[in-house]
């Protein structure tokens, strides 16, 4: 009796989210997957809904961050951070470890999407992230320039990185 309520209460999901399905079908959703999400009690779940809209039709783009995996690895390597209210600061020492983690962190998600049955595709760093995809800005705060901070996505550009990143190997 147990599994059928259960599959009941699942149905009823799906019929409620039916609606918000039938909006976003071949719409490209733009979703941010920040450090306090990734260190919850079950980030597979949040990555099984991301699998989910792909399988519904939704074109779901994940925005990652990892903060906390930085200031880990920044212990980790004896690099105490400075924080300009509230900002890393982000000097050449700190921003090759920010690349680093991004990459792993990165590399992760797109293991993890396929592996939950997923098709995913890493678009990180310098060399990974076409110019323009993200708008961002270097915010100074007197003579130091803090992290970069990102302030929209351009939905042209990115548009134009799925496609080419659809039909390209890999």
């Amino acid at each position: 009796m147990d599994d059928i309520k259960a599959l009941v209460e699942k149905a009823d999901v799906l019929v409620e989210a039916l609606p918000y399905i039938q909006r976003f079908r071949r719409k490209v959703v733009v979703l941010k997957y920040g450090g306090s999400a990734m260190g919850s009690g079950d980030p597979d779940g949040i990555l099984r809904d991301v699998v989910f809209m792909e399988c519904v039709g939704i074109r779901p783009v994940v925005i990652h961050g990892g903060g906390n995996a930085i200031s880990a690895r920044l212990k980790e390597r004896g690099i105490v951070p400075r924080f300009v209210s509230g900002l890393r600061v982000t000097d050449a020492e700190t921003m090759k470890v920010v690349e680093e983690v991004l990459l792993e962190v990165n590399r992760g998600i797109v293991e993890r999407l396929g592996q939950l049955g997923g098709r995913a595709r890493g678009l990180a760093g310098r060399n990974g992230m076409p110019p323009g995809v993200v708008v961002t800005v270097q915010l100074p705060v007197g003579s130091v320039s803090v992290s970069t901070t990102p302030l929209a996505i351009s939905v042209p550009s990115l548009e134009t990185t799925i496609v080419k990143v659809a039909v390209s190997p890999g």
